[in-house]
């Protein structure tokens, strides 16, 4: 980097919602899949003490560095996060550290700021740094929305949606306020999505009360949801073609088109598989966009069945960095052509 270079800022999205139980971990884990797949550098942060997102990726094992340190300045950016197998993403891990955080910003002169401050000296090659809050509004979820350029809220269609938003919004709002006026609400992302009838209204009624702040695609409700979460596998690895990822690579090219100020993505360009979108009226780089990303989630899922791909429990590190618990930043990726960009 030269003296006239600024550091690379990559853009901050954090996955929050005040309610439990709507698909947070899910969504963040997925959506950051979904978009190393599309070719975008990708970090997913977890701030969830309870540590979910490093098991669901291939059952690795509990790590000894992670975001705590990260935050306590215990170690650099570089010592923090983790290479996964996945081309183009890596994971800053929750410890066991990170239970007792909230009391350890006591001592901290603005704790608020912790996580932003760390993150300005950081200069790294990721497009984005997607944030697993944990649920409530503690010290470590105002971090992450005051680190964040943009929020994304998942809300799941059951009687208690509306009251969960609404407080969710308050708190956001109140940080938009006084501590991260920069901050913009992504919109709202409707997770597990059934045939009930119950499922219909309330999705009906947050569209009528929210408008285009609701993304188009939903998230249906799968059992591959568990089932990959039994098996430590990332949904989208898992099962490419369930209905669950589909809308998860749906959501992934919608969000990337609203990156870009792209108007009126139609929902059924936006949450299909190439085949279901196929037709006279779908947008060609829509299609595409498609079209690369379930190639390469299908091509990981083979990499997967073979065991043809780096074992993060295996030998496939140099024992010096697993004994230490950290993983190689260079780890090699399953099965891929490198440097592919979206054409979204």
């Amino acid at each position: 980097m030269t003296e006239t270079e600024t550091p690379r800022r990559p853009r901050a999205i954090a996955v929050f919602s005040q309610k439990g139980g709507v698909g947070k971990t899910t969504t963040a884990s997925n959506i950051a899949v979904a978009l190393a797949a599309a070719g975008k550098e990708v970090i997913l942060m977890d701030l969830d003490s309870q540590g979910n997102v490093m098991s669901s990726f291939c059952g690795q094992p509990a790590p000894l560095v992670g975001a705590y340190d990260f935050l306590v300045e215990a170690v650099s950016f570089a010592e923090t996060w983790k290479r996964m197998p996945f081309a183009n993403l890596s994971i800053i891990p929750a410890t066991k550290a990170l239970a007792g955080m909230e009391l350890e910003f006591a001592s901290f002169e603005k704790p608020q700021f912790a996580l932003r401050d760390r993150l300005a000296s950081v200069s790294t090659e990721a497009d984005y740094i997607i944030i697993d809050c944990p649920p409530a509004l503690g010290l470590l979820p105002v971090n992450a929305l005051v680190a964040a350029s943009s929020v994304i809220i998942p809300v799941q269609c059951e009687p208690f949606a509306h009251d969960g938003l609404i407080n969710t919004l308050y708190s956001i709002n109140k940080i938009q306020s006084n501590l991260n006026p920069g901050l913009t609400v992504h919109s709202f992302l409707l997770t597990m999505i059934s045939g009930e009838d119950i499922t219909r209204k309330m999705a009906a009624i947050i569209r009528r009360e929210f408008g285009p702040r609701v993304y188009a695609t939903e998230i249906s409700r799968a059992p591959e949801v568990a089932a990959a979460a039994a098996r430590d596998v990332p949904l989208t690895v898992f099962d490419p073609d369930c209905l669950a990822l589909i809308g998860y690579v749906g959501f992934v090219a919608e969000f990337l088109a609203r990156e870009r100020s792209m108007k009126d993505v139609p929902a059924d360009m936006s949450a299909g598989a190439p085949e279901q979108v196929a037709g006279a009226a779908a947008p060609p780089d829509i299609l595409e966009f498609n079209e690369m990303v379930f190639a390469r989630l299908r091509k990981w899922k083979q990499a997967l069945e073979k065991q043809d791909a780096p074992s993060f429990i295996e030998d496939s590190v140099p024992s010096r960095l697993a004994k230490a618990g950290v993983l190689s930043a260079s780890a090699p990726p399953w099965p891929e052509t490198e440097g592919e960009q979206a054409p979204i």
